[in-house]
Order: structure tokens, then sequence, then C-alpha cells
């Protein structure tokens, strides 16, 4: 198998704590959202709808888990979290990435 190491989570952009993990989100949400039906019937397709990047919402979404790691010190800043996405076992792709 072709897997690539799980990448490092950087520190808080606002106060340079580490960040800890704090919540996973499992690939059965998928269902629960219907992206499935949105991708086949154009809903989002085009827009950026939800803050969705076109990319996404033109063919649904699919991951085998997504891994969200916030800032230890919860200092309060408006800044971006860090998410881990490992793909699908079925995606192409097959390694873990971090957006």
């Amino acid at each position: 198998a072709n897997l690539r190491p799980f990448p490092q989570v950087p520190p808080c952009q606002a106060c340079g704590s580490p960040r800890s993990f704090e919540l996973q989100l499992m690939p059965s949400l998928l269902r629960t959202l219907r992206v499935d039906e949105r991708a086949s019937s154009g809903a989002g397709a085009g827009s950026t709808e939800g803050g969705l990047p076109r990319w996404w919402t033109k063919g649904g979404m699919d991951w085998g888990t997504l891994a969200v790691y916030v800032c230890e010190a919860s200092c309060g800043s408006r800044g971006e979290e860090v998410v881990v996405v490992q793909p699908s076992p079925d995606s192409a792709d097959g390694g873990c990435g971090r957006r």
C-alpha cells in the first residue's frame, strides 16, 4: 500500500500553542447529509453555498475520516482550525492530507 505519513499538525497561528484533537467526523455522516443525492441533482453545483468549494459541491464528498484539531490554550482567536483528511479507502488518493 502506498500510504503517506500522518501530517504534522501545526501550532495555533494566533498564540503558538499546540493544537489537540477535538473531534472526528466519520463517513456515515455523508449518508445523513445525503451528499450523493445533492451531487447527482446538481444542488450546489457552481456555487460556494455554505462555504464549500466548487470542486467539492460538484462531485459530492467522500472521506474515510476527518479529524479536527484546535488550539489547546483556547485562545479565542478567529484563526482557522486544522482538519486532517483521511481519504476513503475507495478513493484513488489513499493517503492522508491536511486542509
